[in-house]
C-alpha cells in the first residue's frame, strides 16, 4: 500500500525536577528526553493525525485542549485527531483539574508552565506533520519478544517492581507476547516512523518506584534503530491491553543496566518484524464514535467525593511530612475525586478510533484493558491483523475482562479505582467488537 503521510517530534521534556505521577512528595527528575511523535495521513483529501506522548496520561481537557489548538492550526477535525501516551510510570502524568483544587489546600502537584509545554508542542508536532505530506510504503510486521512480558496479577506478582527470584523463574501467566510493527518506508524502503504495538507497560526503571523522567525501554529500542537506519527514523510506542502486564518480572529495581537490557530485547524484536514484514494491501478506511456507559454503583457524587478528598487533604496539610501510606491514599482520593466530576456520578463519555489500513485494523480506546479484552477481540476476525492501543485518555482507568471481576482486591480492580461497572465493562468490550466488525 502506497500512503501520503507526514511526521513530526517535538520535545516536551520538562526542564527542572517536577511533581511526578504521584503528586505529592514525588519530585522526579528529567533522565531522558521525552517527546511528541505525530504521524498525518491522507485520506481522500482528509487528514488522519496519530499522535503518542511520552508520559502518563493526558486529563480530557488537556487532550481537548491540544486537538482545538491543532484543528486551529490545520483545519483538522478534532475527531480526525487520536491522541495516546505511552505510560511509562516513569514519565510525569499530567493534572490540570487536580493540581488546580490541590493548590486551594497547599499542595503543588503540576507544574503549570511545564504542562503548557507539553500542550503547544504536542500541537505543533501534529501541524507540522500535516504540513509535509511525501508518498511512503506502508509495511505491517510482527514477532514475539523474549523475557519482557508478564502477567502482574496471576500467576506472578501485582508488583512493577520484583526482585523475587522465585517470582522471576514463574511463568509469565496469561499474556501477548507478540510486537505488531506499522512502518513508513521511503522510495530506497528503509523505514522512517515506525508504530511499535506491545501489550505491556514499559517499566523497566520500575514503575512509580522510580525518580526519574524517561521513556524507559523503548527509548533504547528507538537508539539501536537510529544507528541502524539513520538518525532520523521515529519509534512511536502504542501500549497495547496491559492493564494486568508489565515488564517486572524480569527485572529487578529498576536499573539503567536493566532499561537497556530489555530496551535490547525490544529492539531485537521490532527488527524481526521489520525484516519479515510485508506491504499492506488494500485501502484506507477511518471510523469515529462515541457513547457513554453508566458508571459504577461505587462512583460517588461530586459533592461526597470532594467533601473525601478535602479532609484527606486537610488531614495531611497540618502534618509536617506526610507518610507513605498518605501519600497512597491521598492519591486514591484524588482519583476518585477526578471521576466523579468527569462522570457527574452518573455516566462516563467513551470513544473509539479505529484506523483500517489495508489487512490491519488499528483500533483507540480509553482505560487500561485486560490482555484477555484483545485476545477476545483479536479472535472475532483472525484473517486481519488488529493492534489496540488503550491510553487516548486516563477517564476509564482500569478495565477488567469478565473473569477478572470477581477479584476484587488486587489494586488495578478494586472498585474504588474504577470508573465502570462490571455491566458497563462487558457492554464496553461488545461495543468494541462491533465497531471493529
Amino acid at each position: 500500500m502506497k500512503i501520503i503521510a507526514g511526521f513530526s517530534q517535538k520535545d516536551i521534556s520538562p526542564e527542572k525536577p517536577i511533581p511526578g505521577r504521584l503528586g505529592l512528595n514525588h519530585i522526579i527528575k528529567p533522565h531522558h528526553p521525552i517527546s511528541a511523535k505525530a504521524a498525518a495521513i491522507e485520506n481522500d483529501g482528509e487528514i488522519i493525525l496519530l499522535i503518542v506522548c511520552e508520559i502518563v496520561g493526558l486529563t480530557r481537557s488537556e487532550n481537548n485542549s491540544i486537538r482545538k489548538l491543532i484543528t486551529q492550526k490545520t483545519g483538522i477535525p478534532r475527531e480526525n485527531i487520536a491522541i495516546t501516551c505511552t505510560h511509562t510510570h516513569a514519565s510525569p502524568w499530567i493534572w490540570d483539574l487536580q493540581d488546580y483544587e490541590a493548590r486551594k489546600l497547599g499542595f503543588e502537584v503540576l507544574d503549570r508552565n511545564w504542562m503548557d509545554k507539553v500542550i503547544e508542542q504536542t500541537a505543533d508536532a501534529g501541524a507540522e506533520a500535516a504540513k509535509s505530506m511525501n508518498l511512503f510504503s506502508l509495511k505491517f510486521g510482527k514477532a514475539k519478544t523474549r523475557d519482557i512480558v508478564s502477567n502482574r496479577v496471576e500467576p506472578v506478582t501485582r508488583w512493577s517492581i520484583c526482585a523475587d527470584d522465585e517470582i522471576r523463574k514463574a511463568p509469565a501467566g496469561i499474556i501477548d507476547p507478540f510486537v505488531r510493527t506499522v512502518s513508513f518506508h521511503d522510495s530506497e524502503d528503509n523505514p522512517v516512523f515506525i508504530f511499535s504495538n506491545l501489550a505491556v507497560h514499559p517499566t523497566a526503571f520500575g514503575g512509580g518506584k522510580t525518580l526519574k523522567v524517561s521513556p524507559d525501554f523503548p527509548y533504547i529500542a528507538e537508539n539501536k534503530l537510529k544507528a541502524e537506519f539513520g538518525e532520523e527514523l521515529i519509534l512511536a510506542y502504542w501500549q497495547g491491553c496491559a492493564g494486568n502486564s508489565n515488564s517486572g518480572k524480569y527485572v529487578k529495581e529498576g536499573s539503567e543496566e536493566e532499561v537497556v537490557e530489555i530496551g535490547g530485547r525490544f529492539y531485537e524484536a521490532i527488527s524481526t518484524a521489520l525484516n519479515s514484514s510485508g506491504e499492506m494491501e488494500g485501502s484506507l478506511e477511518y471510523k469515529y464514535t462515541k457513547f457513554n456507559l453508566p458508571v459504577g454503583d461505587f462512583v460517588d457524587t461530586p459533592e461526597n467525593a470532594w467533601k473525601k478528598f478535602k479532609e484527606k487533604s486537610d488531614e495531611i496539610n497540618l502534618k509536617e511530612m506526610a507518610s507513605n501510606e498518605d501519600v497512597f491514599i491521598w492519591r486514591r482520593k484524588l482519583k476518585q475525586l477526578d471521576v466523579s466530576i468527569l462522570s457527574g456520578g452518573n455516566e462516563m463519555e467513551v470513544e473509539f478510533q479505529l484506523l483500517k489500513l489495508g489487512d490491519a485494523d488499528v483500533l483507540f480506546v480509553p482505560g487500561e484493558w485486560y490482555v484477555q479484552m484483545f485476545k477476545n477481540l483479536d479472535s472475532i476476525h483472525p484473517d486481519r491483523n488488529l493492534i489496540v492501543t488503550t491510553l487516548n485518555n486516563f477517564d476509564l482507568l482500569y478495565v477488567p475482562d469478565e473473569s477478572s471481576m470477581p477479584n476484587h482486591d488486587w489494586y488495578g480492580v478494586k472498585t474504588d479505582m474504577r470508573s465502570l461497572g462490571d455491566d458497563s465493562a462487558i457492554k464496553l468490550l461488545k461495543e468494541a467488537a462491533d465497531f471493529i466488525s
